[in-house]
């Protein structure tokens, strides 16, 4: 193929990166949590996109560079780790199928993504391409979940950006004890950034950097303002999102909410008070605050409009909904990201009984045998 294996989930840091996080948040172990679609940079280039199509169609087997991509990916950090003499542990996460949580609030979230002629290549040739991909994920999926120190969580129908801040805030006992780095492009994730310990690691065309809670504003608004991190989520759902259809708040952009921001805090009180109110069924805008800013009368007055995009684009409401919500298909999309989690899940513990596992299902991995040995490390 014209794209070699290791540049398909190029999301790939320098030793640098990841030996300052360590040195910053003076912890001794390192998770990462990968972005998976958002990490696989050669799904959204067209010369890849038509050589996996015409390999798979002149092989008549499914292509398998997408999962070998993987292997390489972990292979990568676990040496890096083994060189530092440090513990890591990753987890990948993604989904498959429209977020039905989210066309509660927003029928058309997502919807302009949906391509039926992906690079003008045929709606055929299009198919295969998607099947291509799903079949590759749910290959890392299976194998990834066997081996030492990764897990991968997959959830239907469901969107899985929430995951990190699920995992650190609520899944796992000891978050405090390591430095949490997120590898994805995902503005969204921002608001994870709430502690000295975590970190988004952010690949660009045009360059790659590690950002920390106190770039966090910088990046949304192009200034620093004096305000807690943990009012991201606020910002992100008054100025919407065009990537996934939520449509924001119209006529209140960036410059005027940096005006307002100060007054608008002021009137809902911490976060806390606003996911109470919610939880409460009441308005997060107090009847008791007369103003004559038109950008918070216009707040007051979409008021419905404003809390349905903040429940699209809220981690903390996403996982609410993912922990008291009783429907039993969420119940086991939750105890199935517990299970991929669980640290005392049996791993494959040798590269030759990952290598006879292969030969057995027919499988030809186009990765090196030394990245595969370098996965039990």
């Amino acid at each position: 193929m014209s794209i070699g294996v290791a540049q398909i989930m190029s999301y790939y840091p320098k030793y640098a990166y990841l030996d300052k996080v360590l040195e910053v948040s003076g912890k001794k172990k390192l998770v990462l949590h990968i972005d998976l679609k958002n990490s696989l940079r050669a799904l959204y280039l067209e010369p890849f996109v038509k050589d996996i199509v015409n390999e798979t169609q002149m092989a008549r087997h499914i292509d398998v560079s997408i999962f070998a991509s993987f292997i390489e990916f972990v292979s990568f950090h676990k040496q890096y780790a083994t060189k530092r003499g440090l513990d890591m542990e990753m987890y990948f996460f993604y989904e498959q199928g429209t977020s039905s949580y989210h066309e509660m609030y927003n029928k058309g979230y997502k919807r302009s993504r949906l391509i039926n002629n992906l690079f003008n290549i045929g709606e055929s040739y299009t198919e295969v391409f998607y099947k291509v991909v799903s079949k590759n994920l749910d290959l890392i999926r299976k194998v990834g979940n066997k081996l030492p120190g990764c897990s991968v969580v997959f959830l239907d129908f469901l969107d899985a950006d929430f995951i990190p801040y699920y995992l650190i805030n609520r899944a796992f006992t000891n978050a405090n004890e390591s430095v949490h780095l997120i590898y994805s492009n995902d503005k969204d994730h921002y608001q994870i950034l709430t502690h000295d310990n975590t970190f988004q690691f952010i690949k660009g065309w045009k360059g790659s950097k590690i950002i920390g809670k106190k770039d966090v504003w910088h990046q949304i608004l192009k200034e620093d303002i004096p305000y807690d991190v943990s009012y991201v989520p606020i910002f992100h759902a008054i100025l919407g999102d065009v990537g996934d259809d939520i449509p924001g708040i119209d006529g209140i952009g960036p410059k005027t909410l940096i005006k307002i921001a100060g007054e608008l805090f002021s009137m809902i009180g911490p976060i806390e008070d606003v996911y109470k109110n919610l939880k409460e069924k009441k308005s997060v805008f107090p009847d008791r605050h007369i103003t004559d800013t038109k950008a918070i009368q216009t707040l007051k007055i979409q008021e419905k409009l404003f809390t349905d995009c903040l429940y699209q684009v809220s981690y903390y409401l996403m996982s609410e909904f993912f922990d008291s919500n009783s429907n039993t298909e969420v119940m086991k999309k939750r105890k199935r990201v517990l299970d991929d989690i669980n640290p005392d899940r049996p791993r494959i513990r040798n590269g030759n009984v990952l290598y006879e596992a292969f030969e057995k299902s027919g499988i030809s991995v186009p990765a090196n045998e030394q990245s595969i040995f370098n996965l039990f490390q």
